[in-house]
């Protein structure tokens, strides 16, 4: 692992909405190093993507309000200027969204959208900026690159189109990648194989990723820690072997059980019961107590603060603190 790269602190996401103003994110810190990649994993509705959008600088300042510290190498993204963070989006910090069919604009040719961040953000001439466009396209795996190069978005597959998403986000050799649910709605194969280049690509460019996703297998293929959340909330964090080996909390036990085993015999899927409640309904002390099959009394009254456990583990759940260590406010 390479230096610290990016540290976020007390991270507070608040949108404003008819039924008055939610909290999607509730003093979230975390770190990540050169070199590294962090998985951020959860159900949907349990903050991931609003997580990286936030540090993106990518929320609609009308409807929300954002707080905390966002260090990336030392400075803060969240409190700079709009044209500051400009200098840092599809340079520096780059990001790869969940559907590439709607990030990719239908009316330019997939060549020209790679070459547009080099050309604002690099002094570069066009010549140049298409020539590593090009490459690009091989390095990401995409077959006669030059021909892919004059191409529009609809003329290529999901698989292809992805690989198009993750070129762009390199054309500046970013430090830092945000990859947004990267795998979705691709089937199996093609699956591994983005799975892989992003391992390669680490490898390569020494750049740290953040990857967000709800799937625990595509976690265990190219993490090295990993951060559960749940309503906005860290629940647990640490070391992917040994979350995935040992984890403390109920909500993270219950997704890895979830995990489909591949076994002849048949045995019916396990699965969570209720679902992930509403920002505006959230119940009282611990948001997962009305689906937690250990929830004490103490967990239907208090909210229990993240509590350290042994080699940097963290995790969220009165199994492991005490009422005394609750957070303050209801």
């Amino acid at each position: 692992m390479g230096k610290e790269l990016l540290n976020v602190e007390d991270l507070t996401v608040r949108f404003r909405t008819y039924n008055g103003e939610v909290t999607a994110i509730d003093n979230l810190a975390l770190s990540l190093n050169e070199n590294e990649t962090l998985g951020i994993v959860g159900e949907s509705g349990s903050g991931k993507s609003v997580t990286s959008l936030s540090i993106m600088g990518l929320l609609d300042e009308a409807t929300s309000t954002i707080s905390g510290k966002a260090l990336f190498k030392g400075n803060d993204l969240l409190s700079m200027p709009e044209k500051e963070k400009q200098k840092y989006r599809g340079n520096q910090l780059a990001m790869i969204f969940q559907e590439p069919m709607t990030s990719l604009n239908p009316l330019h040719r997939c060549g020209k959208q790679i070459m547009e961040s080099m050309l604002i953000h690099q002094k570069i001439s066009k010549e140049d900026a298409k020539k590593k466009a090009i490459e690009l396209l091989e390095l990401v795996g995409i077959p006669a690159a030059e021909q892919r190069f004059n191409e529009y978005p609809h003329q290529m597959s999901g698989g292809m189109r992805q690989r198009v998403m993750i070129a762009m986000a390199l054309a500046c050799d970013p430090q830092l990648l945000i990859a947004d649910e990267p795998t979705t709605a691709l089937d199996v194969t093609i699956q591994a194989q983005i799975l892989e280049l992003l391992k390669d690509l680490r490898k390569k460019l020494g750049m740290g990723i953040i990857m967000i996703t709800h799937d625990l297998g595509v976690v265990s293929e190219v993490c090295d820690r990993v951060i559960v959340m749940y309503t906005g909330k860290v629940v647990e964090q640490g070391a992917i072997r040994e979350i995935l080996d040992t984890p403390k909390h109920p909500y993270t036990e219950g997704l890895i059980a979830a995990i489909p085993k591949m076994q002849e015999q048949k045995e019916p899927l396990n699965s969570i019961d209720g679902i992930v409640p509403r920002l505006d309904d959230m119940p009282k002390g611990c948001s997962f107590h009305p689906r937690c099959p250990y929830a004490m009394d103490v967990c239907k009254e208090k909210r229990p603060a993240l509590s350290d456990l042994e080699n940097g583990r963290k995790v969220r759940c009165f199994k492991y603190s005490d009422a005394a260590e609750a957070e303050v406010k209801e």
